[in-house]
């Protein structure tokens, strides 16, 4: 499956995409880079919500530059994923535990077999939170891990009482898959964390497939992890040593 390209943001060179098929019959989009001369191993790069492959190019880039192999997934419901639900926009999952098959399929399947050692693990948001989820469950497939803002709260009063109330209410009267409040299936472009223009970012997910919108009100309980990873002791206690860089105001 081919990777999307735009003038403000073109495929890395030396570039392998597929799909891969987990266990439980979802299919992932891959994308690794080879390494440079002189490698150091390979760094597998794990998106967060509603992202796709094609925003990490950047990454991908910086990355080679310092001599890293590179290996990435889509999760399965984003970018060239496939989807369970019939409106591909909407953010949805059954649970968090699917995205760990799907860490577990794209290692066994892409990692392993073609990406030189030693294995790196360096995610973003809901992909960070995956990854303490896997660190926790005693995978030891990753010598580092390296978690840029992993999502173990929502901001504002997104884990507030009455918030939590509402998402309740919306699925017990079996409103669950509506788009929680506030969200939609619009796409969003502002984008001050990238030095890819926030116009491309908005290009870019208009040439994938099906991009994301807002999640469902069932997506907020599919992620038991919320809040459970917050203490430092966590960071300790995950398999591989792990740094957990915090995010700031975007501000």
């Amino acid at each position: 499956m081919t990777l999307v390209s735009i003038p403000a943001n073109p495929v890395p060179e030396d570039v392998v995409s597929g799909t891969i098929k987990t266990p439980d019959g979802a299919e992932l989009r891959f994308a690794r880079w080879a390494p440079p001369a002189g490698r150091k191993g390979t760094v597998c790069v794990f998106t967060g919500r509603s992202e796709q492959i094609e925003k990490y190019f950047e990454t991908v880039r910086d990355l080679r530059e310092r001599g890293f192999a590179v290996a990435m997934i889509d999760w399965r419901g984003q970018g060239h994923s496939s989807r369970r639900l019939r409106d591909p926009r909407k953010g949805y999952v059954r649970d968090f535990s699917d995205f760990e098959i799907d860490v577990e399929s794209f290692v066994q399947q892409v990692v392993l077999p073609d990406c030189p050692p030693p294995y790196f693990a360096l995610a973003h948001s809901m992909g960070g939170a995956v990854m303490l989820r896997v660190a926790h469950a005693g995978k030891r497939w990753f010598d580092r891990m390296v978690l840029s803002a992993p999502m173990i709260d929502l901001p504002g009063r997104g884990t507030s009482l009455p918030s939590v109330a509402l998402l309740r209410v919306l699925r017990w009267t079996g409103q669950g898959g509506r788009y929680i409040p506030g969200g939609s299936d619009a796409l969003t472009g502002s984008n001050p964390l990238s030095t890819i223009p926030s116009p491309a970012i908005r290009a870019l997910r208009a040439q994938c497939r099906h991009p994301r919108g807002g999640p469902d009100a069932r997506h907020r309980f599919a992620d038991g992890s919320l809040g459970r990873y917050r203490g430092p002791h966590h960071a300790a206690a995950s398999a591989p040593p792990t740094i957990r860089c915090r995010s700031a105001s975007r501000s």
